[in-house]
């Protein structure tokens, strides 16, 4: 037994002849600050009534305590004679490959493969933790009983020394790669994916979904080392003359969060979901379509997949159906509006990757110079007349 920071690894076996040597180990790692402690369970593989008792003695001592990577054999103990209930438990992920396997999509947080043609796994990126991509899960579902077109992980498991969730999803493709794969089908896969933008724009969601608003405050906040100026604060005004609503929002619905299934669209991503103004949806579709290409073509087309023409394509189709109106000078200005917004997430991208190298973030940054400060005063007043 050892500890590691606020983790204490246990042995491989505890029973009548080593408990009293149990008992004495943990608490002499103990220390009167603490008030939860996780124990790590990888190499457990048996433990007796006596090892029971002793982790009875630790939970009535007043620490909270969470057991990690917990084997089927000593879950099957700890939920039989109730200590699963006293504790939280946290079963051991199974571990699996991803050599040879098919990459169908990628981000800046993860990675996209198939496994079969019934499986996909979504390979998260080292820096993301468990406890975010446990939250993704929960937050599919939040939005699959809303009637949000979503797949739902049945599985987190390790590839490597990374997380990654498992989805059962047959013939299904990301929706970037099959609109330059079917050329021919274009239009028809544009017009769906409107669909979809209004569909979940009409969804009312309840106080369990997070207001984005204050999350995108957080991210200029976060920014503040590379901002000059008043910059923080022009973002700042920016982010509060957006109306507040109820509407559903994904936060970064673009062509790779979205796979094909029998012809359908249905999101991926759940990770940032929340409620709001469908600008916070818009405003990064057209960061992801436009401004991230000003920033860096090649990124652009390594990121997002779509070809260039095809991205272009599809933010005119956004700006001529999603925010149509027939009144040609709301509809020039509602452009402008969200075009704003496309380049100021640009900048918070910066933010919003924690992984990113300084210099990285000094071009996202940059190029939303370019495109925000000097019309600020005139959005301001064009969202007050018509958002």
């Amino acid at each position: 037994m050892n500890r590691l920071d606020n983790v204490i690894v246990l042995d491989e076996r505890y029973d009548s002849s080593n408990a009293e040597q149990m008992e004495k180990e943990l608490f002499a790692y103990l220390t009167p600050e603490d008030k939860e402690i996780t124990l790590d369970a990888s190499a457990l593989q048996y433990i007796s009534s006596a090892g029971l008792r002793v982790l009875m003695k630790l939970k009535k001592s007043g620490v909270d305590i969470t057991m990690t990577e917990v084997s089927r054999d000593v879950y099957d103990v700890l939920d039989m004679t109730g200590f699963a209930k006293l504790m939280q438990i946290e079963r051991a992920l199974r571990t699996i490959s991803v050599e040879g396997a098919e990459e169908i999509g990628h981000g800046f947080s993860s990675t996209v493969y198939r496994i079969d043609r019934d499986t996909l796994v979504k390979v998260y990126n080292k820096r993301i933790p468990l406890w975010k991509i446990r939250r993704e899960g929960e937050n599919a579902k939040k939005a699959f009983f809303f009637g949000i077109q979503t797949m739902i992980s049945y599985d987190i498991v390790k590839v490597g020394g990374w997380y990654g969730a498992v989805f059962e999803l047959v013939d299904s493709e990301v929706l970037s790669r099959f609109l330059n794969n079917h050329p021919e089908q274009f239009e028809e896969y544009c017009t769906k994916y409107i669909k979809l933008l209004k569909d979940s724009h009409a969804t009312e969601v309840d106080d369990t979904f997070i207001d984005v608003k204050p999350l995108w405050h957080s991210w200029i906040d976060m920014l503040a080392p590379y901002l000059r100026e008043g910059e923080a604060e022009v973002m700042h005004k920016l982010v509060s003359a957006v109306p507040d609503r109820n509407t559903f929002i994904h936060s970064d619905i673009h062509v790779n969060n979205i796979v094909t299934r029998d012809g359908e669209l249905v999101l991926i991503d759940m990770a940032d979901i929340g409620r709001g103004h469908p600008i916070f949806d818009i405003g990064p579709i057209c960061f992801h379509y436009l401004f991230l290409e000003q920033a860096d073509p090649n990124l652009a087309d390594n990121l997002i997949v779509l070809n260039h023409n095809n991205r272009l394509r599809l933010w005119e189709r956004i700006e001529n159906e999603y925010l149509y109106d027939p009144d040609p000078v709301r509809h020039d200005a509602l452009v402008k509006i969200y075009k704003c917004i496309g380049a100021m997430r640009c900048g918070l991208i910066a933010a919003k990757h924690a992984q990113m190298e300084p210099e990285q973030k000094e071009m996202f940054v940059s190029t939303m110079r370019r495109f925000v400060f000097d019309q600020a005063d005139e959005v301001l007043q064009l969202m007050a007349k018509y958002l």
